[in-house]
C-alpha cells in the first residue's frame, strides 16, 4: 500500500478490510433497523479515512526515526497505534452525526 511509509501493508489488505467494514456494518444495520446503504457508505468513508490516519501515523513515525510508540503492545507498535486511525475519523463521525445521519 505505502512500501516506505509501512512495509507489511498491502492493497489487498487495505481492500480487505474496506470491504470487510461495509459487510460487517451493512449487516449489524441491518440487525438494527438502521438505512442500509447508508451505513455501507459511512462504514466505506471511514474505513478509507481510518487506514489514512494510520499511514500518517507511519509517516511521523518514520519522520521521527522510531519504530513504535511504545512497547506495551508487543508487535503492534504501542499505545497509540491504537488510536492513529480513531483520530482521523473522530470528526467526520461527529460531522455526520451534526448532520442528522442516524
Amino acid at each position: 500500500l505505502a512500501p516506505t511509509l509501512s512495509p507489511n501493508k498491502t492493497l489487498e489488505g487495505s481492500i480487505g478490510g474496506i470491504v470487510g467494514a461495509v459487510v460487517l456494518s451493512v449487516l449489524y444495520a441491518n440487525y438494527l433497523e438502521l438505512s442500509l446503504i447508508l451505513t455501507g457508505a459511512l462504514a466505506f468513508i471511514l474505513s478509507i479515512f481510518s487506514q489514512i490516519g494510520d499511514l500518517s501515523a507511519s509517516k511521523l513515525k518514520r519522520t521521527a526515526n522510531i519504530k513504535d510508540y511504545g512497547h506495551i503492545f508487543r508487535a503492534h507498535g504501542g499505545v497509540l497505534d491504537r488510536y492513529d486511525s480513531i483520530l482521523f475519523i473522530i470528526p467526520i463521525i461527529y460531522l455526520f452525526h451534526i448532520i442528522g445521519g442516524f
